[in-house]
């Protein structure tokens, strides 16, 4: 976030950086919370894991190809309701950044 911070720092005369600074930290959160279902999600698969119902409704969702609920909290507003078109969605926004 530093890095961040550096190349569009928050001054009440560039507002335009600080809603990007602000759109950036959604996307590392999002980005976060994806990271640790994926984790839970390997680490269930392993047989390691401490919340199994948790893990295997993310894991029911991850195959019916529904965004897993867990991520609408930090995600972006969508049109979308698949998985994959979700994940494409999200792959644009931030080769976009």
């Amino acid at each position: 976030m530093e890095g961040v911070n550096k190349k569009f720092p928050i001054k009440s005369k560039m507002v335009l950086f600080a809603i990007f600074n602000k759109e950036i930290s959604w996307y590392v959160k999002l980005l976060e919370n994806i990271r640790n279902c994926v984790l839970n999600l390997v680490i269930h698969i392993e047989g390691n894991n401490p919340k199994p119902l948790e893990t295997e409704q993310i894991w029911g969702k991850v195959q019916n190809n529904v965004i897993p609920g867990t991520w609408m909290p930090d995600s972006f507003p969508t049109a979308f309701t698949s998985l994959a078109d979700f994940l494409m969605e999200l792959t644009e926004k931030l080769q976009w950044w």
